[in-house]
């Protein structure tokens, strides 16, 4: 499911949220769906608030770590 949305209208109405997953497993066979979304959607927190967006991501899109980062 898409929470992308609900999240930046929550956010835009300043509404308490939480959002639930169960990362959208793919078997193993590659990083779950679930963890490039959720850091999408904590990208998404400050930029509805009008904040600069978080510096950085944690993670690639592969789901590895990034250099420097643990």
């Amino acid at each position: 499911m898409n929470f992308r949305p609900y999240v930046r209208l929550e956010e835009a109405l300043t509404l308490p949220y939480c959002v639930v997953t169960d990362w959208d497993p793919l078997g193993g066979t590659t990083p779950p769906l679930g963890k490039n979304r959720t850091f999408d959607l904590w990208q998404d927190m400050p930029s509805v608030r009008g904040n600069p967006p978080v510096a950085g991501r944690l993670h690639d899109r592969r789901g590895g770590a990034k250099p420097g980062y643990s």
